[in-house]
């Protein structure tokens, strides 16, 4: 739950190994070794094609430290890559029943209303987040978000628009509930798509998109409710149009692309493909080394871009990724770690698309079939991100993994 929230610390104690990540940390490492020297986790053994792949992917990251220019830059990435694995190795042990499996899902959802309440405070209460409830942020993670903020960007390493077809399968399958909690949920949707327009990031409004395209395609009982959203849709969109002066900068003015600033988002990224093509031919098959990428992106002339630190910072927060996660394989871990990821990927698409196909006959309830299917679409919505974006965060590490644990563990989910 805590990887899934900003890290908080002791207001005025800001010490990077107490912040609550840090102490999440420290729990997971706790399980894993209780895990291996006292517990038989047989259960974890029979995902040996899985492990294998990891393996792999696992040896090409290593082999690429050969290459590295900066050490430090590799071990900052790949202690949170390493830290996935264990991660999921925990998590593989631990949800392996359907109590479990229920409250890890009830715990995504509660940590989706948090961050919904973080949001709430950042966009309308942004004097009080910056003066006070900054003071219980971990100061890295707060410098980050103050650079994304002055570029107007509000909500960073929030990846929550993905699991937005688990709150519309909420509100479609709970027939038992009240009509004030049917309300609850339709406001809870509202707000994440009216947020996804704000928020700066384009990715958000089209995962949101996606999102509701999807469950409208999946789900005919979301079809009575797609007229709402959409009418509420068209007038948020309207809303933010007409309000324009009191956005810094929205997501819809970045889908312009008649405006020069955006076409100049998409030729940086372009720029950063470029570079990572150049970095691979350099080092074709280990790559130049894992979380090199900025090291490596005009390395010679970093501390001299400007006067100004502040667009120093502000270009290492956005080229110390390709904002692809194919062409930061190729670039840093060379076709060794592409292979290794793709294969990875690919066999995630095969075991999905496999699931889908099986589901009616290999579940035992209607409702455990379509909460499988859900859980897919929002792990691969979660992948969307890693196309246009980085993936290297530990929000969407640990993310990533904890929705490919409940897509294995499923099989024990009927009802939450």
């Amino acid at each position: 739950m805590l990887f899934r929230l900003p890290p908080f610390v002791l207001p005025f104690f800001q010490i990077s190994f107490l912040n609550s990540h840090s102490i999440a940390r420290y729990l997971i490492l706790y399980l894993f070794l209780y895990q291996i020297f006292f517990k038989n986790n047989r259960r974890v053994l029979k995902y040996k094609v899985f492990f294998v792949l990891i393996g792999f992917l696992f040896i090409s990251k290593v082999l690429s430290i050969i290459k590295a220019i900066s050490v430090i830059s590799f071990w900052s990435i790949f202690k949170d890559f390493l830290f996935g694995i264990i991660f999921l190795y925990v998590g593989l042990g631990l949800i392996n029943n359907e109590q479990k499996s229920k409250i890890l899902i009830k715990t995504l959802i509660i940590t989706f209303l948090l961050n919904l309440l973080i949001q709430t405070i950042i966009f309308f209460k942004n004097e009080f987040f910056i003066n006070f409830l900054s003071n219980f942020l971990y100061s890295k993670y707060f410098e980050n978000f103050l650079i994304h903020l002055n570029r107007g960007r509000y909500f960073v390493d929030i990846f929550d628009w993905c699991l937005l077809p688990l709150i519309i399968y909420n509100l479609i399958t709970d027939n038992k509930g009240s009509l004030r909690k049917k309300f609850f949920f339709i406001f809870i949707i509202i707000l994440t798509i009216f947020y996804s327009i704000i928020s700066g990031f384009k990715i958000h409004f089209i995962i949101s998109i996606f999102s509701l395209i999807s469950m409208f395609i999946f789900y005919t009982s979301f079809r009575k409710y797609f007229l709402i959203f959409f009418i509420f849709l068209f007038f948020m969109i309207n809303f933010v149009q007409l309000s324009n002066s009191n956005f810094k900068l929205t997501t819809l003015e970045r889908l312009n692309m008649f405006e020069k600033k955006n076409i100049n988002t998409i030729i940086s990224r372009l720029d950063f493909w470029q570079k990572s093509i150049e970095m691979f031919l350099s080092s074709p098959l280990i790559g130049i080394g894992f979380g090199n990428y900025y090291e490596n992106f005009y390395p010679k002339k970093i501390i001299h871009l400007s006067l100004f630190s502040h667009r120093d910072k502000l270009f290492e927060v956005t080229a110390f990724h390709p904002h692809n996660v194919f062409f930061a394989a190729l670039s840093e871990t060379g076709i060794i770690g592409l292979l290794s990821f793709t294969l990875l990927i690919c066999y995630f698409l095969i075991i999905d698309l496999k699931y889908i196909k099986d589901l009616k006959s290999n579940f035992k309830t209607h409702r455990e079939s379509e909460l499988k299917k859900v859980l897919i679409l929002c792990f691969w919505l979660l992948f969307m991100f890693s196309l246009i974006g980085p993936d290297n965060t530990i929000q969407h590490i640990v993310l990533f993994w904890t929705l490919r644990i409940l897509i294995f563990s499923s099989k024990n989910i009927s009802k939450y």
